[in-house]
């Protein structure tokens, strides 16, 4: 296992190049970037990400110390080298998993902090993205047809929710069900979890 230098203060993030991207850190020996940002942190590292095209990518912190990580994410038009985010730029403040869509040009900042310095973690924490495809049925007009006895798996943990969203949904997926004879049918749908 290497673990990856990465710098605690924001001017001088690390530059994710290309995606997918994996990086493995302790931040035990780092120090906390003061009044970048209102979410609570002790420690934190960060990192910088200039996409050259558009779509959607998955962010993740994964440790399996006692304590959890964090993930706070920052975006931004303009890029002054040295220059921090400004609060107004936050997206999303400390959370495990982001599923967001980002544009060319933009800049992106993460985040990565722990709440509690005082214990030691005792494994390193890797931050993880990678682009994901978005899910061909998310609107209606491109709903998938469907027929009696077939079982559909959409990802819904990227899928987007319909405008006006459909029964207060965060995310969905729409199927067409053409029957060629007028009988009663039975509907099931079970929860299935996302590997991580």
């Amino acid at each position: 296992m290497s673990l990856e230098f990465v710098p605690d203060r924001c001017a001088s993030a690390f530059e994710i190049e290309s995606l997918p991207h994996h990086h493995q850190l302790f931040l035990a020996f780092l120090n906390l970037e003061p009044g970048v940002s209102s979410c609570p942190a002790e420690q934190d590292a960060w990192f910088i990400f200039h996409p050259e095209t558009s779509g959607q990518i998955a962010v993740s912190v994964d440790s399996q110390s006692t304590f959890p990580h964090d993930l706070t994410v920052f975006e931004s038009t303009n890029f002054t080298p040295g220059v921090c985010p400004p609060a107004s730029d936050l997206l999303e403040c400390n959370t495990q998993l982001k599923i967001f869509s980002v544009v060319a040009g933009q800049y992106y900042w993460f985040r990565v902090s722990r709440p509690n310095p005082g214990v030691m973690p005792e494994h390193p924490t890797a931050l993880q993205l990678d682009w994901i495809d978005s899910v061909q049925n998310d609107e209606c007009i491109d709903a998938l047809p469907i027929a009696p006895g077939e079982t559909a798996s959409p990802e819904l943990f990227v899928a987007t929710a319909s405008a006006p969203p459909a029964c207060h949904t965060s995310g969905d997926a729409w199927y067409l069900l053409s029957p060629s004879i007028s009988a009663p049918i039975r509907v099931r749908g079970t929860k299935r979890d996302r590997a991580s």
